[in-house]
Parts: structure tokens; C-alpha cells; sequence
């Protein structure tokens, strides 16, 4: 029996190395075999004397040891034959050549994997596209009046449509399907549709199937034109309802198994949500069933709620099927939010018959032309898992999809697996099925657990029940006694309450040749001789040892909160570092890899220190790779001119080098971009910009406005305080007199007032004399009398 330092799997073409992730002496203090083995590099020896062996340094062997103990070789010689110690294994179930027909598009299909604690493996998965993909697509049209445009602009190009889809599918099927609301106030009235404000609708309905999957295209296009519309009163339409019954109806809509399944929703208004249904008294959940009839129209629109998105998100997950809204400008804020919150889902502008041809079209493309290998969600939290990808023979990458697959392309998908810890629970095996997403096809990986010693079954020969050993009051199991009820002790030798017993003495339980004096460290109970280790609330947390001297996560935890720093295990209130990995907490790199520019072998640009794979600058210099002096001259002009050739256009400042730079376009800078730079070109316009560089490339955030002086005019300058001049002149006269027209009308209004109120005696003046004399004719007044 050997150490694990390093294990090699062989798995044909799928398997590479499994590297026991732990160096260094190892603390091995566990009392049962499953304890022991559940350690990285612990062995466990079922003989019942194994403890009776003595050392030539003094002390005995114990049950479980680390295979990088100086003790190893001693256990190894003492124990032949007892030893459990199990190694990762694995077997091929099913590999399968790839394959168009019948379609094979992963190889191996099926691989069985032992793994024990601390074990990492790596599994290489082949993938290859196929020559043409089945493509089954289904147009869910916006029943509405207003949609009739849409429809006959779908109809029309129904040719065209088909052959660019040819072109990406020699196995294609069409099929169609109408939805409007449902026929219930408030959402549809019953009575408009035969009014004259819907002159030719149908009766409203909620959806409809009105062609299943054909090849006949002339089929589908006399489906489409043929079909009348309808209307409804609110705007919100009920098209939830129509895609979740597309979705859920395989057999009615007549999906096929290996097709790519897409939907394209064509629609000028919103949607109803789970709730709406409420409005018109229907409050039963969406059930997420198909439920259409012989005619394909849907027959719970009025029984059941509109699906929530999320019902709608795992019906489209699990029948994996593609999805697109074909919409007006103003609605793709709505629907690309929803788009967001679906799987497989896309959205796109349709102003026109080619913008349908357009958008179908290229989300075709994309979907055909990009395979993702998905990993399972219901992974054991003791296992690490991610999966890597090579495509198309290029570099690997820490992606699990390959764009741009073309017909005959192959892929390699790396799973890589490490076991960080056993499960608590008895769970010890699991099947996890990797899947192509939006296809049929997938991977099965059977994991095992070794967390479980053989001997400790009752079926197994090391397993002896009453055992002599134990005093007949226990099991003796893997070589040590499973007391019954009632007894305690190594040798169950001590009854529960027996105090006259000498065994029961704390001596025993306190660690020696140490500074504590603690029984159990502080961390357990002396019972009958023996440290009983407390129980952590936290079911990750586990106090071990024969003193409970050791723990696995005291002294442990790193920065990020993860158990030695995520990198390694801790043992005995010590981190064990992963490989590539050092110091207390397992938090630094040993590598250099992220110090250097590319395969330079100067770290640092030698003006700083390599520390725990990160740059520590000297002062005066900063970046990753220590590579922007702050302090020297010309590092801005070094990158001016393939700013003025990638950021301006300007084609004469074009160089070579210029196609190191990865360009992004900025509206403001920042400070961890890197060193700030503003230059200005031949017209005296300042630009600004910063650089930074990432291994071969150099990155480049730049402004593209520029800041240019501009040219005064002096005639403008003249005229302009010559204006204002005469501007202020005119309100001031104008003030002027608003001014005292006021204080004249005031003076005015006090005289007239004044008048009004004055009282004035009549005099005559004594030297007046009047202007006329009236004179009297004596003669003739007698002679007037006379007469009469």
C-alpha cells in the first residue's frame, strides 16, 4: 500500500490526472475508519493489536496514520492486510463513436467515478457538431386586429423565410398558432367583435393551435392568411397563456424529441401576468398542463390564472425550448426584461416583412451555430465542480460553451471535479447528468463517495458482533469496539455511573507532553477514560483527536471567509495547502504567472516583487506588472498615436503595433483604469486617455470627444457689447419714464384731491367796479304806462 500524492485515472480518451490536493505531515487523529478515511491522506489498520506495536522512537502505532508519517512504512509492514486505504477509480459504461446517425454528439456517454476526500479529477468529454440540425419552429402571431399586417408580412414571406432557414437546416418544420386574451370581460367583450369597429374579426379566444409542425410551407402559409383576427378590450394580451400551452403541448404542437424547439411570438402590446386572472373572478393557479382540445383551441382560459414568469421560466427550461418576441421599437424595454428573466430568450425590433426575416433568421443562426454543455444544479456541497472548454482545437477557456460551431466542428469540455470533504450524511453516491443545452443529448457521470470502511457492515468478516475484545459488550468494528448502550471505554469496559471504576479518571483524558492541563483541550467530556468531542452546531465544524485537540476549522478561516482560503483543508486547526498554494491560510499563489507579461521572464518589469502572485511596486510605479512610471517621460506618447489610429480613424498614425490594443470606448475616466494621459493633435484638439498592459495586449480606455479651442470673432465681441449698450440705454429710459410717469399721476391725483376738499367765501373786491351801468329813462317808463 502506497502514499497518494498523486493518482492517475486512466479513462481512454475522457480521463486525465487525479492529484491528491494535500502535502506534508498529516494529523490522523480519528477514532472510527470512516473518520480516518474521510482525510486525504489518512490510512486506517483494522487489526484489533495494531495500538500494542511499539516504535523504535518510542510510542505505538495507532489505528489511523498519514501516509506521509515516518510511521507509514512501520504501519505498512505491521498491518498487511488490514489495511483500508481506498483509491479513486473509475469505468467506462457507455462510449460510443460520434455520430450524425443515430445522433451522437458526446463521447463517452456514461462514466462510473470512485473518488475519495482531497481527490480531484478531470474528465475530458468530446463533442462534435452535426452536418444539419433538426429545427422545429413555431410562429405564436398576435391575434389582434391590430396585427394584421403583421400576419399577411408573415405570410408573405413565408418563401423567403423558409429558404434562408434551408440553408442552416436540411430538416426543418413549421408550425402556427394565434392567441388574444380571455374571452371573459374585462378582458374581451363577446359583442365587439361583430360590430363595426372589427368588421371581419372572429369570435375573441384566448389561443388557438391552428398548425402543428409541417414541412409544407405552403401549408403554413395559407394557415397564416388565411386566419381572421379578433379583438379585445384591454391592452395587455394573454399571451402567457398561448406560449406556456405551446411549450406544454409536445405531442399537440408535435415538438420533435431531437429537434432545436424555437418559438417566435409576434405581438404590438404588453402581457397579463399571474393575478390579472383575479379581475375577472378566476383565482386557480396556471397548472402549467396542456389543455387544448381536438380543434387546438385552449380550454382553460377561464378556469385557470395566467402563468407567473416563473412558471413559465421552468416550463421553458425543462422542455428546452428557444424563445424570441418579434416587437415594436417602444416595447423592447419590456420585453427584453422579460427575455432576461427567461431561458433561451431573446427579443428583437419588427418594423417590417424584413426585419421578420432578419430576426428569425439570425436567432436561428446563433442558436445552431452555439453549443453549451450545462452542468447539473443538484450537486453535493462537498463536491467542487466547473467545466473548461477547448473549441475548435484553439486555447482552453473558463467557458463550458463554443461559439461559432460550424458543421463537422468538434469541441473538447473539460469537467473538473475535486471531493472537498465526506458528506455528513449517508449520501455517499450520485448521478450527475450534464446536458447540450436546448438539445437531448447528455453526459452521465455515476460519482461515488469512498467515505464508507467495508469492514464496518455487518456483513463484512471485519465485523465481529459481542466481540471478546469489547468484553461481549459491543461490536467490534474495523478493529476497534462500537460499544452497546450502557458501556463506554476502548474496551466498553466501563458501565455509564460505574464511578468506582479507576479507568474513570480525567488523567487519561488529558493531553501529554503539552502546556494545557485541560481535559479534552476544553473541547469535550472525559467519559470512562476516554474524550467524548462536543458536537458543533455548525455541521461542517468537527472536533476530532483523542484529546479533541484538533478541529477542522479553527485557525482556518481565510480573508474571504472560506476555509483556508478555499485552496486547502484544515487538519488539525492547520491548513494544508493545495498544490500551487502556501501560507497560513492557504491566501497566496506560489506561481509567478500573473507578475510576468507573457512568457518575459523579467517579473515585475523588475521594478517590484512577485508576492503571493500579485506585483508590489516600487515606489514611483504602478499597474499589474509594474509597468507605468509615474514619473517617466513619453509613456503617454508612446500610445498616442494608435489612439489617434483605433479611437479617431485616423489612418496616417496606423502602425504594427496597434493591434495589441484592445480599445473601449469611455464617456468618463477612472482611476483604475491606469496611468492618465491627455495629448493633442495637429489642430490643437486634446484628447484623453489611459493604458494598461495585460499580458500581450494592452488595454486602452479613451474619450472620443475631443476638447478644441475654439476662435473668437471680434465683430461678434463688438457687436454683442454694442447691443448690450443699447439694450441698457432703452431699459434705462424706459425705466426712467415708467418712473415718473408714476410720481406725475401721484402729484396729479393729490391736487385734484385737495381741490375737492377746499371751502371758499365769495368776496368783492372794493376798487372792483363792474363792466356795465344800467341806466333808467324816467320819460320813458310814463309813456309805456300811458299806453297801455
Amino acid at each position: 500500500m502506497q502514499g497518494r500524492k498523486s493518482l492517475i485515472v486512466a479513462l481512454a480518451v475522457a480521463m486525465t490526472a487525479m492529484v491528491s490536493p494535500v502535502t506534508g505531515e498529516n494529523n490522523c487523529e480519528y477514532r472510527t475508519c470512516s473518520e480516518c478515511i474521510a482525510a486525504p491522506t489518512c490510512a486506517w489498520c483494522s487489526h484489533p493489536n495494531i495500538t500494542s506495536v511499539e516504535l523504535d522512537s518510542g510510542g505505538t502505532l495507532t489505528h489511523c496514520i498519514s501516509s506521509n508519517s515516518f510511521k507509514f512504512e512501520k504501519f505498512i509492514e505491521s498491518c498487511k492486510g488490514y489495511i483500508t486505504d481506498p483509491v479513486s477509480a473509475n469505468s467506462t459504461k457507455k462510449d460510443e463513436e460520434l455520430s450524425d446517425n443515430p445522433i451522437v454528439q458526446l463521447k463517452p456517454q456514461h462514466i462510473s467515478l470512485e473518488m475519495r476526500a482531497g481527490d480531484s479529477a478531470r474528465i475530458t468529454v468530446k463533442y462534435k457538431h452535426l452536418s444539419s440540425y433538426q429545427l422545429d419552429l413555431y410562429c405564436l402571431m398576435d391575434g389582434s386586429k391590430s396585427m394584421s399586417s403583421s400576419k399577411a408580412e408573415l405570410a408573405n414571406v413565408t418563401y423567403e423565410l423558409v429558404e434562408n432557414l434551408e440553408k442552416l437546416s436540411n430538416n426543418m418544420q413549421l408550425g402556427f398558432g394565434m392567441f388574444v386574451d380571455k374571452p371573459i370581460l374585462p378582458y374581451t367583450d363577446m359583442f365587439v367583435w361583430s360590430q363595426d369597429n372589427c368588421k371581419g374579426c372572429v369570435e375573441s379566444f384566448s389561443f388557438k393551435n391552428i398548425l402543428p409542425m409541417t414541412d409544407e410551407r405552403e401549408k403554413f402559409e395559407d394557415k397564416v392568411k388565411n386566419t381572421g383576427s379578433s379583438t379585445n378590450v384591454d391592452r395587455p394580451e394573454g399571451m402567457l397563456d398561448a406560449l406556456m400551452q405551446v411549450v406544454s403541448c409536445e405531442n399537440e404542437v408535435e415538438w420533435r424529441t431531437e429537434a432545436l424547439k424555437v418559438v417566435v411570438v409576434f405581438t404590438d402590446a404588453g402581457f397579463h401576468v399571474a393575478g390579472d386572472g383575479k379581475l375577472a373572478g378566476i383565482a386557480l393557479p396556471n397548472d402549467k398542463q396542456c389543455h387544448l382540445d381536438s380543434t387546438g383551441e385552449y380550454t382553460h382560459s377561464k378556469l385557470q390564472d395566467y402563468p407567473s414568469i416563473s412558471e413559465l421560466q421552468h416550463a421553458l427550461e425543462t422542455n428546452k425550448v428557444y424563445t424570441t418576441f418579434a416587437v415594436k421599437q417602444s416595447l423592447i424595454p419590456v420585453y427584453s426584461l422579460l427575455a432576461s428573466r427567461l431561458p433561451r430568450s431573446d427579443c428583437g425590433v419588427k418594423n417590417n416583412a424584413s426585419d421578420i426575416i432578419n430576426l428569425i433568421t439570425n436567432f436561428a443562426k446563433g442558436i445552431i451555430s452555439t453549443v453549451e454543455l450545462n452542468k447539473p444544479k443538484d450537486i453535493m456541497q462537498e463536491v467542487a465542480l466547473n467545466v473548461t472548454s477547448r473549441c475548435k482545437g484553439n486555447e482552453e477557456k473558463a467557458s463550458s460553451t463554443c461559439k461559432d460551431m460550424s458543421p463537422g466542428d468538434e469541441a473538447e469540455f473539460f469537467i473538473n471535479i475535486k471531493v472537498k470533504s465526506c458528506p455528513q450524511k449517508e449520501h455517499h453516491s450520485t448521478t450527475l447528468n450534464f446536458t447540450l443545452d436546448g438539445y437531448s443529448q447528455f453526459f452521465l457521470l455515476d460519482l461515488k463517495l469512498l467515505c464508507q470502511c467495508e469492514c464496518e457492515k455487518q456483513s463484512d468478516q471485519g465485523f465481529i458482533s459481542n466481540a471478546d475484545d469489547c468484553n461481549n459488550e459491543g461490536d467490534l468494528t474495523c478493529g476497534v469496539c462500537s460499544c452497546h448502550e450502557g458501556f463506554l471505554g476502548d474496551k466498553c469496559q466501563c458501565k455509564e455511573g460505574d464511578l468506582s471504576n479507576q479507568e474513570i479518571s480525567e488523567k487519561n483524558c488529558i493531553q501529554p507532553n503539552t502546556s494545557t492541563s485541560l481535559v479534552c483541550s476544553g473541547q469535550g467530556e472525559c467519559v470512562c477514560g476516554t474524550c467524548k468531542c462536543n458536537e458543533k452546531l455548525t455541521p461542517n465544524e468537527i472536533i476530532t483527536g483523542q484529546y479533541c485537540q484538533c478541529t477542522n476549522y479553527k485557525n482556518c478561516y481565510g480573508a474571504n471567509g472560506d476555509i483556508c482560503s478555499g485552496n486547502g483543508e484544515c487538519n488539525c486547526d492547520k491548513c494544508l495547502c493545495n498544490e500551487g498554494w502556501e501560507g497560513e491560510r492557504c491566501d497566496c499563489q506560489k506561481s509567478t504567472t500573473e507578475c510576468q507579461v507573457s512568457d518575459e521572464k523579467e517579473v515585475c518589469s523588475s521594478h517590484g516583487m512577485c508576492v503571493c502572485n500579485q506585483c508590489q511596486c516600487e515606489e514611483g510605479y504602478l499597474g499589474k506588472y509594474c509597468e507605468d512610471c509615474q514619473n517617466c517621460e513619453g509613456k503617454c506618447d508612446e500610445h498616442k498615436s494608435c489612439v489617434e489610429c483605433l479611437v479617431f480613424d485616423l489612418k496616417a498614425a496606423c502602425t504594427d503595433k496597434c493591434s495589441t490594443y484592445d480599445v473601449t470606448i469611455v464617456s468618463n475616466m477612472s482611476k483604475e483604469y491606469g496611468q492618465l494621459c491627455s495629448s493633442t493633435d495637429d489642430e490643437e484638439c486634446s484628447f484623453l486617455y489611459q493604458f494598461k498592459h495585460e499580458k500581450d495586449t494592452v488595454l486602452l480606455w479613451a474619450q472620443k470627444q475631443k476638447e478644441c479651442p475654439v476662435e473668437i470673432n471680434p465683430w461678434a465681441v463688438v457687436g454683442g457689447i454694442l447691443g448690450a449698450v443699447v439694450l441698457v440705454g432703452l431699459l434705462l429710459l424706459i425705466a426712467w419714464k415708467v418712473v415718473t410717469h408714476f410720481k406725475d399721476k401721484r402729484e396729479y391725483e393729490n391736487f385734484m384731491k385737495n381741490k375737492s376738499m377746499a371751502i371758499w367765501s365769495e368776496n368783492v373786491s372794493p376798487l372792483y367796479k363792474p363792466a356795465t351801468t344800467m341806466v333808467k329813462n324816467p320819460l320813458f317808463e310814463s309813456t309805456s304806462t300811458g299806453q297801455n
